[in-house]
């Protein structure tokens, strides 16, 4: 299964490197037709994709990742809606990553604190003590869940690693075992001013991250046609983008923190537990808004969980760090985080984060590796369309959402967009022009939007519990349209015909008056901004 799936992708990663450099300096470039820079799940489908398609079978799909498909990451829920777009796009996929899930078959609410540490709290020990949580709890969480559309189906949940892994080796299958590149760190982005690789394009250079740490970083040089970034919030693409808004501007800090583990010796029975703060924890009047969920993470893979809260200064510096960050925000006691470095995840360190329900606390004690980062979303002010017009982005690049399962489903929607365009395309050269990604951006900006708002509107009701905040202040909207930041430097990066509508970061958006409109559930959200085309096979 993925063992055997991960032994075929290092060996693939061998080979490809092997060909793509060699050691202590840069072969001659490489030349691809579409360059996808991230190979998480967002990239390997829109990889499998684009193989589909009649109009790019001569034609040169790669993926490039940074790491070396190590495990790593907590738990994703797939969403019936992202179940069907994974379908669309391949079945052989789908069916394979579908045999590690782990059904979500019940949602209980309780509360996330069920004693005070510094002294006996009667009413939090009571609610600890009632077992599907306070009523008004439970109601609270039921209305939450329905606004997400959570409440009427079944979740499924894997191990992220293990949905990567699937969708790497099937990319493998399909374009071949060197067409995805591990171990690669994008570090430039440069515009081709003559076509001497016989097209248009941009050239891409890469850091060789060789595992072993004493030999001498190589070089990878590509040059491609088209650029797809599914890199993430952080993207390293629009990082390195000759053009267009930096991360600064896209993302809007949500002012919370997330921390999110793997419990292996966790058994929850198919259950996911919603646990919210209410005011009886240690420290909660001055910490509000404190949210956990523990639930399958994949068949035989134990619990994951992730706590959101109010946000924490800094940043962890290691596991150990992320921990100790943790339980403060828990509301341990003072010496807590110095009691959580000592111990470490072990037993012990369950009798520090004490002031937790017990279940939930003991989830958190028997994970080794927590992961910490601030919760982003984005910001609608600023422009959607790319700045470099030979460059898109997709999933969390694009569309970083609340963590609500959904985000994956929009990153599967993402890779099906490109792979419909390049099925409908009478040639290549149809396909691999800049009007090609603005009609994929075009398509998507209305749906994505909408799912945006429903989700966000979800999450600040599930915080209002706790001492609701205002959303976070926005900046002023930007109007340059990408065609007027298709020059650099000296010289212009291609021409391009960008929609008239492309210089509003805002385009199509619903005002943001949160009083004007009762906001949109999931379900409708999906339902008012279809797909731009009906979903199929590919």
């Amino acid at each position: 299964m993925v063992r055997n799936a991960l032994a075929f992708v290092a060996l693939g990663a061998s080979l490809a490197g092997g060909i793509a450099v060699s050691r202590g300096h840069a072969r001659a470039p490489m030349t691809c037709d579409v360059a996808i820079i991230g190979g998480g799940p967002c990239g390997l489908a829109t990889a499998i994709a684009l193989s589909k398609a009649r109009s790019l079978k001569r034609c040169t799909v790669r993926v490039f990742e940074r790491d070396h498909l190590e495990p790593k990451g907590a738990a994703v829920a797939l969403s019936p809606l992202a179940w069907a777009v994974l379908e669309a796009i391949d079945g052989t996929a789908s069916a394979r990553i579908r045999r590690e899930g782990s059904p979500v078959e019940a949602v209980d609410m309780r509360p996330l604190h069920t004693r005070d540490a510094s002294a006996g709290d009667a009413a939090a020990a009571a609610a600890r003590d009632a077992k599907p949580g306070p009523p008004v709890l439970h109601a609270l969480w039921a209305a939450w869940l329905r606004a997400l559309g959570l409440g009427e189906r079944v979740q499924t949940t894997f191990l992220w690693h293990d949905v990567r892994a699937h969708l790497a080796v099937r990319a493998r299958e399909l374009l071949g075992p060197q067409g995805v590149a591990l171990g690669v760190d994008l570090v430039a982005i440069e515009p081709t001013r003559a076509p001497e690789h016989g097209h248009e394009g941009l050239t891409l250079r890469f850091r060789r991250l060789n595992r072993d740490a004493e030999r001498e970083a190589d070089e990878l040089v590509c040059h491609a046609r088209l650029v797809l970034a599914c890199d993430g919030v952080q993207s390293a693409v629009r990082a390195a983008a000759p053009a267009g808004p930096r991360a600064a501007e896209i993302l809007l800090d949500e002012e919370k923190s997330v921390w999110r583990g793997i419990s292996p010796t966790t058994d929850v029975r198919g259950r996911a537990t919603f646990y919210k703060d209410t005011g009886a924890g240690a420290g909660a009047s001055a910490s509000a808004g404190r949210m956990g969920v523990l639930f399958p993470a994949g068949r035989g893979r134990g619990a994951s969980w992730t706590v959101t809260a109010p946000a924490v200064p800094g940043r962890a510096r290691d596991f150990a760090d992320a921990r100790a960050r943790l339980l403060t925000a828990l509301g341990a006691p003072a010496d807590g985080g110095a009691a959580a470095r000592a111990a470490g995840p072990s037993a012990d360190a369950a009798g520090v984060v004490a002031v937790v329900d017990e279940v939930f606390a003991a989830a958190l004690a028997a994970s080794s590796c927590i992961v910490e980062h601030r919760l982003v979303s984005r910001n609608w002010d600023a422009p959607w369309y790319s700045g470099v017009p030979r460059v898109a982005y997709l999933g969390d690049a694009a569309h970083p959402l609340r963590p609500t399962g959904e985000g994956l489903a929009l990153a599967f929607e993402d890779a099906w967009t490109l792979g419909k365009l390049a099925a409908d395309a009478n040639s290549a050269d149809d396909f691999l022009r800049p009007q090609t990604l603005r009609a994929y951006e075009t398509a998507r900006l209305g749906r994505v939007r909408a799912v945006a708002d429903a989700t966000s509107a979800a999450a600040r009701a599930a915080y209002a519990g706790g001492g609701a905040r205002a959303p976070p202040t926005q900046p002023p909207a930007r109007t340059v349209a990408p065609a007027a930041a298709g020059a650099h430097g000296a010289g212009r990066l291609v021409e391009v015909a960008v929609p008239a509508h492309a210089a509003l970061g805002r385009a199509d958006a619903r005002p943001r008056d949160a009083g004007a409109a009762r906001a949109l559930t999931l379900a409708e959200a999906v339902a008012a901004h279809p797909l731009h085309a009906p979903l199929g096979p590919l």
